[in-house]
């Protein structure tokens, strides 16, 4: 719903953006604004926030000292700004203390009180009462993170927060070449003056950007809102001269008033010439389907998602209109309102499926949480990802430019390989909680079990921290005056610093600590005694919490459990399978990448000469897994090695060898070049590479965390003989080798004895465990009587403390600094921890890669290398600009409805008559008598634009298949009869022309790359046959067949006969047609391809079409419709798959697109 709201107080001027602009302001007076508008629903309250100015990088110091890049320095400050936005959204009550608040408030006497013990009704109001909650939570004024004796609606913080981020987004991509000078001015306008007001009073007439929102057709006038999207324009179609608005303010998304920048969640800030090419992408995204489409419909209304038909590209606006307010804003109420019917539908839905509790059900319980989870809208990553995307294509290589077709459609074929199994991976891991989320929720139901009634999250509950430190004299004193430090620390933190036990005493120091906590409930409000007090917690009774909950033990012991090695059944099991095979995908596409890059390798093999040396190593290793059953190359036997740094494995790294030549090939994913496979002359030029500032960062990510007892004890030589550090360096740098129990030797190999991914299995599951052992105290170590300093809440060894360990020639330096700041400073990623995938928000990021410390880093951030083309569907090609072609007309008698319907209704301006939900026109077809039409929507119609519609039709059906017309108004107000291409389909490949070249740049061929295991075993005869000439058939699917079918790159079976029977378990069938899209109109076509229903008509299943090569498929021609053909298999039929002895690549499709509507 839209209302209309009276206008807003307008804050002061803001400074213009350009000098010139300021000089045209001074002699004219503003524009007069339209009607306020807003797309607010009812009930939600629009967020505020200010124009910010465009952001610049913040330099520390420690950032000039160490030359770090204002690209690095910008991404750091944007992924602090997603980390802000992430715990903004993380404070949001969780259904589970929601739940056990609204227990404690209808059963005030009993303790403890569980879910399971309550009544069904008691569950089911809690789960209608749960979103309004949320609601509360983000409207409601609460102190700010940084600032807090100031109060402010989260919501109102959130929109702050995404502005600096956008703007930090927009300042990194215009200094690493991403984005264009002037597309970020049009951004810093719209971040700066945000309303119209604000953009009227600092820009003039006629060279005024315009900032939109991007609108959907819902059967409305004015259309549901694309929460998160925005269009800036340069101008906003006024002009300089009188009138102002010739055409109102209305911008027709044409082929005027560019260029224009378009902003989504999901791809970003994106460029275009005009805004008929802006909305034509919008367009494509969802046309495409997948993931890209699925983005986009998470910003729409979830009615409008979930609809029969969801929306397509045809449902977009064809105008902007603005609004008087801010176009970020108005996507935050949408979201909370989206949210609440989310929570509400997942409960609806748990409640009708589940005969007992379904909050009490990890399942639902788990669907529920979810469904309140809308931080995908703003958390940036998506728009970072698709910038890493862009300059990964910008910064390629020559070579990789000059792919032919073939080369980058196996290269495709393989990345697609390395998808699925990602996400196969990806639905196991973000299973495993994070430990932050473990420790907040462990210590939470901790706490409440001993607190007062009171719904209480240990994020927000803040301890303070006092220590006092004297420091005895060897001289009798009475001025001994103590040191006092205080500072806040979450509960939460304390529970992963288990700070349980006090250092042992020094003779010349005395500390003291002690910790309060004032308890309030998760609005801040403090939770008060039976006498009316509020309830504060000492000291021991907060060790006596921390200890019992043992965070950091019991999470340990949940990695261990989860992440095992040598299980051969249950989850643990189904992970390391998972990790393996995604593995071998990853390791498949990325020795395709080496072997066609001619840097690579360097040596030719012996023997086999048609590859190079270490390409035929790699295949080896990668072709058996098991050195028993290894191949050898050149007569000589292939050895997979382990990399050793100071007596630590680099977790994922291998370096392939064969014990005999000098050279060796490096495999490393993620390398900070982009390269995971290269080829080094000996063990001198590895150990150069490693040695520079960027591969010590990359390897010290990799490596599991010395131990904290033994860097305590380091901590102590160093204080003891701090005097000779200063006359002997290299003294220190011993002592730390010995007291850390490192080896002497910087780098080693060690041969890998069994299986490889058996062996990076073991080292990846060790470094998380390892990596979350150093973030926490268990309370063992505590009984232990660790020499931990708990006075600073226990070590965090960050990875940067392994770059900063002992090497020769940096001399005093690393003792100093570690002396200095290993104990206090330097803290673990939490990056590397199990919970690596988030909502939409993915990314390829499976293995734990750590981000560096400050040091000498690229200005570059590391991006794989990857052909441009395949990081997204192949783009399809801009259509024209639409051509409004008069047509003949026709009659139209059949689809007309009686006058009667219109009668007393006044025609709106847009030329259309609204009764109740539909909307009508006056259209004179070929009899020349005027006649009343059922039309689409008026969405269109204030484009100028309306479709016909068969009101015989049932209304579920989709309104594609529904039009019989198109209309467009004329200039004297009527409507004619046109020929736009609304709906019409586009015919196209399904991927890039295969070359006949199987060569790559340099010369080799192809037919040495190991294959990739067939997917179907068994099945290869009959679905990857020789394809032999052209058998041409069709099929129709819907529209999310189609996504699927283009995800998959395969067709998955039927499991049903033609009547709609089930098949025999273990049978399938996949059906085609001889009937191509023109042979007979649409509606003949789709009765005799699905025959007539009783219920429904299922055209709607004919949305999409393929035109396949069937040759070498043995299709059978149905006895009960001769226009049907089927294959018999319970297997998916790939749609690309190599063949043949050069494993060349083979497409089934031919083309693929919408299906045309005839009548």
């Amino acid at each position: 719903m839209m209302e209309t709201r009276p206008p807003e107080s307008p804050p002061p001027p803001s400074q213009p953006v350009t000098p010139s602009a300021a000089q045209t302001i001074t002699q004219q007076q503003p524009a007069l604004a339209s009607p306020t508008s807003t797309y607010l629903p009812n009930g939600y309250h629009l967020p505020t926030s200010p124009g910010i100015t465009p952001v610049t990088v913040d330099r520390p110091n420690l950032a000039i000292r160490h030359n770090i890049s204002d690209e690095e320095l910008l991404i750091r400050q944007h992924e602090s700004l997603s980390a802000q936005i992430q715990r903004l959204h993380s404070q949001q009550p969780s259904l589970k203390a929601f739940v056990q608040t609204q227990l404690e408030q209808a059963f005030p006497d009993v303790r403890p009180l569980n879910a399971e013990t309550t009544q069904h009704a008691i569950t089911k109001d809690i789960a209608t009462q749960y979103p309004k909650s949320l609601q509360a939570f983000w409207t409601t004024p609460r102190p700010k993170e940084r600032e807090p004796r100031t109060l402010e609606a989260p919501q109102n913080q959130l929109l702050t927060l995404h502005k600096q981020q956008l703007s930090v987004l927009a300042a990194l991509r215009v200094s690493d070449g991403t984005l264009t000078p002037a597309s970020k001015q049009l951004i810093d306008a719209a971040l700066q003056h945000p309303t119209l007001a604000e953009r009227e009073r600092a820009f003039a007439n006629g060279a005024r950007p315009g900032v939109y929102p991007i609108t959907v057709d819902d059967g409305t006038e004015r259309g549901a809102l694309l929460a998160g999207a925005f269009l800036i324009t340069k101008t906003d179609n006024s002009w300089a001269t009188e009138p102002t608005w010739p055409n109102g303010r209305a911008l027709p998304l044409n082929d005027a008033n560019g260029p224009v920048v378009l902003y989504t969640p999901g791809e970003g800030f994106e460029e275009f010439t005009t805004p008929a090419q802006a909305r034509q992408a919008l367009a494509d995204h969802l046309e495409q389907g997948g993931a890209t489409a699925d983005r986009l419909l998470q910003q729409m209304p979830l009615a409008m998602q979930n609809r029969d038909a969801p929306p397509t590209g045809d449902d977009l606006m064809l105008s902007a209109e603005p609004l008087t307010g801010d176009v970020l804003a108005e996507g935050i109420p949408w979201m909370l309102k989206r949210q609440q019917e989310e929570i509400q539908a997942k409960a609806a839905q748990a409640f009708t499926q589940s005969g007992g509790n379904p909050l009490t059900e990890p399942t639902a319980l788990e669907a529920l949480e979810e469904s309140a989870d809308w931080s995908y809208l703003l958390d940036g990553s998506n728009a970072l990802s698709a910038r890493d995307a862009k300059l990964a294509d910008k910064l390629q290589p020559q070579w990789l430019k000059k792919l032919s077709p073939k080369q980058i459609a196996l290269f495709d074929h393989l990345e697609h390989a390395e998808k699925q199994s990602t996400r196969t991976l990806a639905s196991l891991l973000e299973k495993i909680p994070d430990l932050a989320s473990f420790a907040r929720d462990r210590i939470t139901a901790a706490i409440q079990r001993l607190s007062p009634p009171g719904r209480l999250d240990a994020d927000q509950l803040k301890v303070t921290v006092t220590t006092k430190t004297r420091i005895h004299l060897s001289r009798p004193s009475s001025n001994e005056t103590p040191f006092i430090k205080t500072h806040n620390v979450s509960l939460t933190d304390l529970a992963l610093k288990n700070p349980t036990e006090f250092p042992t005493a020094e003779s010349s120091h005395f500390t003291e600590t002690t910790f309060t906590l004032p308890l309030t409930d998760s609005q801040g409000k403090p939770i008060l005694d039976v006498s009316g007090k509020q309830v504060i917690w000492t000291t021991e009774q907060l060790k006596t919490l921390v200890n019992t909950a043992d965070v950091g033990g019991e999470y340990t012991k949940l990695l261990q459990e989860t992440l095992a090695t040598d299980t051969e059944s249950g989850p643990a099991s189904e992970i390391r399978k998972a990790w393996k095979a995604n593995l071998s995908d990853s390791l498949e596409k990325d020795a395709l990448l080496a072997e066609l890059n001619p840097d690579v390798y360097k040596a030719k093999a012996t023997l086999d000469t048609t590859t190079q040396r270490g390409a035929q190593w790699v295949a080896a290793v990668l072709g058996n897994p098991d050195p028993a059953d290894r191949p050898q190359v050149d007569g000589k036997t292939i050895t997979a090695n382990a990399l050793i740094q100071r007596g630590i494995p680099v977790q994922g790294v291998m370096v392939i060898g064969n014990q005999t030549d000098d050279a060796l090939v490096l495999y490393t994913p993620g390398a900070p070049d982009g390269m995971s496979f290269r080829e080094v002359a000996d063990q001198d030029s590895l150990n150069t590479l490693l040695e520079k500032n960027e591969w010590r960062v990359y390897t010290a990510s990799r490596k599991s965390p010395v131990n904290k007892d033994d860097v305590a004890k380091a901590y102590d030589a160093l204080k003891q003989q701090a005097t000779g550090q200063l006359t002997n360096p290299f003294k220190a740098i011993d002592l730390l080798v010995k007291v850390l129990k490192l080896t002497g030797a910087g780098t080693t190999l060690q041969p890998i004895e069994g299986n490889v991914q058996d062996e990076l299995y073991k080292q990846h599951a060790q470094l998380l465990i390892d990596k979350a052992d150093h973030q926490s105290v268990s309370s063992a170590e505590v009984a232990a009587q660790s020499t931990i300093n708990k006075v600073l809440f226990g070590v965090e060894v960050g990875f940067a403390l392994l770059d900063l360990l002992p090497v020769v020639g940096k001399g005093l330096s690393a003792g100093a600094r570690l002396a200095k700041t290993g104990l206090r400073a330097l803290r673990a990623n939490g990056k590397t921890l199990p919970r690596l995938i988030k909502g939409p928000g993915l990314g390829p990021a499976v293995y734990a890669d750590g981000t560096g410390a400050p040091t000498r880093l690229s200005s570059v951030r590391t991006a794989p290398l990857r052909p441009a083309s395949s990081h997204t569907p192949p783009p399809r090609p801009l259509r024209p600009s639409v051509i409004d072609t008069p047509a003949p007309k026709r009659d139209l008698s059949a689809f007309s409805v009686p006058d009667d319907v219109i009668k007393g209704v006044p025609m709106k301006a847009n030329g259309t008559y609204q009764v109740g939900e539909n909307c009508y026109v006056r259209y004179t077809d070929a009899t020349e008598v005027s006649k009343v039409y059922l039309i689409d929507s008026s969405f269109h119609a204030r484009s100028g634009r309306v479709s016909i519609l068969d009101p015989n039709e049932p209304a579920t059906r989709s309104t594609f298949f529904r039009r019989r017309e198109n209309l467009v108004r004329a200039t004297n107000g009527e409507w004619r009869a046109s020929r736009l291409p609304a709906g019409t389909p586009i015919k196209r490949p399904l991927e890039p022309a295969v070359s006949t070249s199987g060569h790559t740049p340099n010369g080799q061929p192809l037919t040495k790359r190991p294959r990739v295991p067939e997917a179907f075993p068994g099945e290869k005869a009959q679905l990857e046959p020789p394809v032999k000439g052209k058998t041409v058939f069709y099929k129709y699917v819907a529209k999310d067949r189609h996504a699927t079918f283009n995800a998959d790159r395969a067709f998955s079976p039927s499991d049903t006969n033609l009547k709609g029977d089930p098949l025999p378990r273990g049978k399938g069938r996949h059906y085609f047609t001889d009937l191509a899209p023109g042979d007979m109109p649409s509606k003949q076509l789709s009765e005799t391809i699905f025959g007539r229903r009783k219920f429904g008509n299922w055209q709607d299943k004919m949305t999409y079409h393929y035109e396949v090569n069937t040759s070498g498929l043995n299709l059978i021609q149905s006895p009960d419709n001769p226009h049907i053909f089927y294959l018999e298999t319970p297997f998916s039929i790939p749609t690309t798959y190599r063949s043949g002895p050069n494993a060349d690549l083979t497409q089934r499709i031919i083309s693929h697109g919408r299906t045309p509507l005839t009548t």
